[in-house]
């Protein structure tokens, strides 16, 4: 699965027949990505509506502080 590392994983994606997955790994995706479906480490962004990215900034930027946390 094609990812973005910078001081360990950021995030991983997938396209899938019916939406698009991202898989950041984080604690507190729960709370950024409520209005979406998903699982507790994915999110699942559906093919027929715009793609969220300010939302996928947002998710980054969490993981890098979380990577930077850890050393």
């Amino acid at each position: 699965m094609p990812g973005y590392f910078l001081n360990g994983g950021l995030v991983w994606f997938s396209a899938n027949k019916h939406h698009i997955g991202l898989y950041p790994r984080t604690s507190g995706m729960e709370k950024l990505v409520s209005a979406y479906k998903g699982t507790k480490g994915s999110v699942h962004f559906p093919l027929n509506e715009p793609i969220p990215y300010e939302l996928i900034h947002e998710i980054v930027r969490v993981r890098l502080a979380e990577n930077e946390k850890k050393g």
